[in-house]
This record gives C-alpha cells, sequence and structure tokens, in this order.
C-alpha cells in the first residue's frame, strides 16, 4: 500500500499524529539558536528570495523638500520602533506598515 503525501512528509511516528501535544509531551520541547543555524543552512529567507536585501544610504538630510510628509513618516515609522512606550503609555496603536504609492521617479 503506497503512503500517502502527508504521511511520507510527517512520516509514522508522533508527528503524524494529530492529536495536541500533551504537557508531558511539551515539557522538555525547547528550540534552540542551533535549531535556527541549522534552519539556515536549509532555506533562504524570504526577503533573501524576493531581492529586498539592499537597503539605499540615503538619509532625511537627503530628501529635499516635502518636510510634512518627512514628519509624518518620522512618526509612523520611526518613532514606534525607537519609543514603543511612548504609544503603549498614550494607548496609541502602532502602525503595521505604510503603503507608497506614485510614479516611478516620484520620490516614493
Amino acid at each position: 500500500e503506497e503512503n500517502g503525501p502527508e504521511e511520507t512528509l510527517m512520516g509514522s511516528g508522533r508527528l503524524a499524529d494529530r492529536r495536541p501535544f500533551d504537557a508531558s509531551e511539551l515539557a522538555n520541547l525547547s528550540i534552540t539558536i542551533e535549531d535556527f543555524a541549522l534552519a539556515l543552512t536549509k532555506v533562504q529567507p524570504s526577503a533573501q528570495r524576493e531581492g529586498f536585501t539592499t537597503t539605499p544610504e540615503v538619509t532625511w538630510e537627503d530628501v529635499g523638500s516635502l518636510t510634512e510628509v518627512r514628519e509624518e513618516l518620522k512618526f509612523s515609522v520611526c518613532e514606534p520602533i525607537a519609543h514603543p512606550a511612548r504609544f503603549q503609555a498614550m494607548g496609541l496603536a502602532v502602525s503595521t506598515g505604510v503603503l507608497l504609492y506614485g510614479p516611478p521617479g516620484c520620490g516614493k
């Protein structure tokens, strides 16, 4: 009898059993930095696959004009990262991203 695709991937041990792990099974379960290092030899982070690994060497001083837009971006992106406690103390939700749109060459 041929194994199904799930059984082939999961094997026939405890991982193939779909029941949740109980407390005794989870007690000794941990992921170490060595596990991550080993995984990195076998997978490629998505940022590297998609070509987003370059960081432009542009500073705020290089961005001319657009003072209001610059301040808005600083508040939406930089400040929550630099000072998360301030946002939490004021009960402000931290943005999950910023969508920049416009034609090529417009300064996005």
